[in-house]
């Protein structure tokens, strides 16, 4: 019986203390449990919750804010029609601009930032600080080995995210108006999840800038927005269901440039700019590009591919001045949609499709172009091109083959649909050739002609 009793008494005394998670309250106006939020994150244990209230975060403890390696999550709620919590802003100047700092109303605050002229002149007469203006503020900072128990959720402001050697999540974040020369948020060494943010009239040079990192970029939108949007570089990221529009001035730029990289870019949408080069660049690499709709892009390129390996399907790309733009490396293009492209002018651009430099490695086949100008452009390349339909297109003025034009070039062409296209010149209607030996094979060539 002692024994018995003995043996229950160490069981009850070396019994480990189960902790349980905390919420650590901040105020705008330091009344909180936490004067700040790095206050609140310091004080912070694995598994507790910062809870940052809605108004303006600004001064010591609420910029260059430090995970400091803790899986916590901070987060600012939002609530419906009563403003977010605020860092990055000066205060001061916006409440010269009429606004109410600790209640912010972001469309008000929007409609600012839209006329860049008067944004310009509240950034000049915040010159001497360092709020507001061209030196970069770091809201917040993720170096110490943070991973994806790290959350940071519901932030507003004017700010950038540095993320290396970590990988936390980032989401819902809405940052508007960002100055810096350099990237929103910054991401090396990191599998990072980014999801559900807008980024807002930044005028810096990148919007999300992954070096190094399997990041997820996932469900955000870009608005108005000069430079790169998304920026990839000897990276493995993925790229999935993102939203970007219109650049805000006549900036020229890409929209989404993987370089050195082994990119997935699938389920995004790029509309509506005619202030851009290019929606998507890939240049060297290996990238997966699908299920992407891009559209609106009038005097831009659709997809860019030098010197890399891609597999390209189930895109749907229609109003711009080339869709596919391929320079060396090997390729499957497949099930595309092509639309409208290369007519933006009254003397027709094109072509939809431009190979140059690749071999038969490359394939192209199961895609619909119709309605641009010129089909397929083949230049020293020797592809596989079958199964497609090319139908009412128009070429462009410098020659004919309005479905298929090969110059100094040996494609295989078998089994495509080639009809109802026209050109400016009295031949090559559907298919035409310079300098070049083709296999033609099995096609449907028929109702092609003369454009009036």
């Amino acid at each position: 019986m002692k024994n018995s009793l003995l043996i229950a008494l160490l069981f009850v005394v070396f019994i480990p203390t189960i902790s349980e998670s905390r919420t650590w309250h901040v105020e705008p106006d330091g009344t909180g449990q936490a004067p700040n939020i790095q206050a609140g994150i310091d004080s912070a244990t694995a598994g507790d919750t910062v809870l940052v209230a809605i108004g303006c975060y600004e001064g010591e403890g609420n910029v260059s804010i430090d995970f400091r390696g803790k899986s916590i999550v901070v987060r600012a709620p939002q609530e419906e029609g009563q403003g977010w919590a605020s860092i990055g802003w000066n205060c001061d100047l916006l409440s010269r601009l009429g606004f109410d700092c600790h209640n912010m109303d972001v469309t008000k605050l929007e409609e600012l930032c839209h006329d860049y002229q008067i944004l310009k002149e509240a950034e000049l007469r915040a010159d001497a600080d360092t709020h507001v203006g061209s030196e970069q503020i770091v809201g917040f900072h993720f170096h110490s080995a943070e991973d994806n128990v790290a959350v940071l959720e519901g932030f507003f402001g004017c700010y950038s995210i540095r993320i290396e050697d970590s990988s936390p999540i980032i989401s819902d974040c809405l940052i508007l108006y960002n100055s810096f020369n350099a990237a929103v948020i910054h991401c090396e060494n990191s599998r990072a999840i980014i999801k559900n943010n807008v980024i807002q009239f930044s005028l810096g040079r990148i919007g999300i800038h992954c070096i190094r990192s399997h990041a997820l970029i996932e469900n955000n939108e870009f608005r108005y927005d000069i430079g790169k949007k998304i920026y990839c570089e000897s990276d493995s990221s993925s790229i999935v269901n993102n939203y970007i529009t219109g650049n805000s001035t006549g900036t020229l730029d890409t929209q989404i440039y993987c370089q050195d990289s082994h990119n997935i870019i699938k389920g995004n949408e790029i509309c509506g700019s005619d202030f851009c080069t290019v929606a998507i660049h890939c240049r060297r690499g290996s990238h997966e590009i699908s299920d992407n709709i891009i559209r609106g892009l009038l005097d831009c390129w659709g997809i860019v591919c030098d010197s890399c390996q891609t597999t390209i399907y189930n895109n749907s790309l229609s109003y711009g001045l080339i869709a596919l733009d391929i320079d060396g490396g090997s390729h499957s293009i497949y099930n595309n949609d092509f639309q409208n492209y290369g007519r933006r002018y009254v003397h027709n651009y094109g072509p939809t499709i431009s190979l140059r430099s690749i071999d038969s490695t490359s394939i192209i086949t199961n895609n619909t172009i119709y309605s641009g100008a010129d089909g397929i452009l083949c230049v020293t390349a020797s592809p596989i091109i079958s199964d497609n339909i090319i139908v009412n297109n128009t070429a462009s003025d410098f020659g004919g083959g309005a479905g298929i034009c090969c110059s100094h070039s040996s494609p295989l062409i078998i089994r495509n649909t080639i009809a109802y296209n026209t050109t400016y010149w009295n031949e090559g209607y559907g298919i035409y050739c310079s300098q070049s030996s083709p296999r033609i094979e099995n096609c449907i060539i028929a109702y092609n002609g003369l454009a009036l």
